[in-house]
Parts: C-alpha cells; structure tokens; sequence
C-alpha cells in the first residue's frame, strides 16, 4: 500500500510539473532543435495563442516567430483571466531567407566576425545617445522609475549600446528601444532594454533575445547576465 501511494504521489507531481515545460522544441530547415526554458520561465503558448499575440505582433517579416518564455507567476495570472503584459520575457526566432541553409559561427558571410564588424558600426554611430540615457539611468537609481516613459528617446526609436560574446557560437548586442504598444486598449509606452543574440545551433541560425522594461540600470545588467545564462543552459542541450 505504501509503494503504491508513493507511485500516485509522484505521478501527480510529474503532472503538475508538465504543465510547464522545461525546454522548447523547434524545427528550423527541417533540423530539430531544443531551447532550454531560463530559470523560472516557461514556454507562453502553454496558456493558449493569446498569450503570445502582443509579442508575435511586433516580429518583422523577416523573422519567424519560434517560441515566448513569460515568468511562471506571469502565465498564472494569465490563466487566471489576466492580460499578458510581461515586464520581462524571452523569445526565440529565426531569418526566414536563411533558414534552409548551414552555418557555422566563423562563416565568411554572416559567422560573428562579419556580425561584429556591423555591429561595431551601430555602436559608432549611437555612442553619444548612448552616453546620455546611461547618465539619465544612473541618475534613477534609488528612486522609482517604474514605466517612465521620460527617457531622451522618440517612439520607435531603438539606440545599440554594446556587443557581447555571449559564447563562442554566440554574439549578441544591447539594444535600448521605446516601443509604443496596446494594452487593455490603451496605448502604452516605456523604454525597453534587450539583448538580441544570434545563435549557431548545429549549423542553424537562432535568436535567442531577452527583453527587460528599462527603469535603472540593473535592468541593463540583468538582461546580459540573462542571456548568457539562456544560451549556456541552451547549447548544453543541443
């Protein structure tokens, strides 16, 4: 009898556990890959395609959109009839004009080194805007700035402020933007922080991006720390 309560015991755990998946499978030019959910977040589209519609809405055309990680306590509000309005998330997606074809990270024509010098150029050339939400950043710090939308930018804009070698088939780049979105009906705008990383997984290529509402500079530093995280655990599995 006591064997037998212990099985129902952990049957019902692993139940419980599956309804948040661990790792994400997508097919990307008909190879499978998996994508290792990070920490505490799992895998949106669990909850329903509503609950990926406001980040799918904003991928360019030349992207596919692949897979969304909200955090557990978000989905749980969703489920619970909450609109999604994540302050944080992850999402996974690829270039639709290269997804049939084979890369490696030291490719000639889009590998990190060709990356990095595009990269470089951006940084150039928004070094000085840069500077200046960096000082309005440092200036918030110890105070609420929660959402404030009071940032030097214009709607729409996006300032690139750093490349990272996030691992060695991995280079990712920070990214300050001022989205404008509709939430509840209402128009909103605040300052996002990203990192948008372009990933080699067995020759395919993958974004693996991490977005944070950018209210003080710990912000910037968690999406960074994040992503590293996310591409390691990532890598480890594939």
């Amino acid at each position: 009898m006591r064997i037998r309560i212990v099985f129902y015991v952990l049957l019902a755990l692993a139940c419980s556990n599956s309804a948040f998946a661990k790792s994400l499978k997508i097919t990307v030019g008909g190879k499978s890959l998996l994508v290792e959910a990070p920490a505490g977040y799992s895998d949106a589209s669990l909850v329903g395609p509503d609950a990926c519609a406001l980040i799918k809405a904003q991928v360019s055309p030349e992207h596919r959109f692949l897979g969304l990680f909200y955090e557990d306590a978000e989905i749980e509000e969703i489920r619970s009839g909450a609109s999604a309005a994540p302050r944080r998330y992850f999402t996974v997606l690829t270039e639709t004009r290269h997804e049939s074809k084979d890369f490696s990270p030291d490719d000639p024509r889009i590998g990190n080194e060709a990356v990095k010098k595009a990269y470089l150029g951006l940084i150039a050339r928004d070094g000085a805007r840069m500077k200046v939400l960096l000082g309005e950043l440092a200036a918030r710090t110890g105070r609420t700035a929660k959402g404030d939308p009071n940032i030097s930018m214009n709607i729409g804009d996006a300032v690139v402020g750093e490349m990272l070698n996030v691992a060695p088939n991995a280079i990712g780049m920070l990214v300050v933007s001022k989205p404008s979105r509709i939430v509840e009906g209402k128009n909103v705008v605040f300052p996002i922080v990203s990192v948008v990383t372009r990933v080699y997984l067995k020759r395919k290529l993958v974004y693996l991006n991490v977005y944070s509402r950018l209210e003080t500079k710990a912000d910037m530093e968690w999406v960074k720390s994040a992503s590293q995280q996310w591409v390691a655990a990532t890598n480890k599995i594939n």
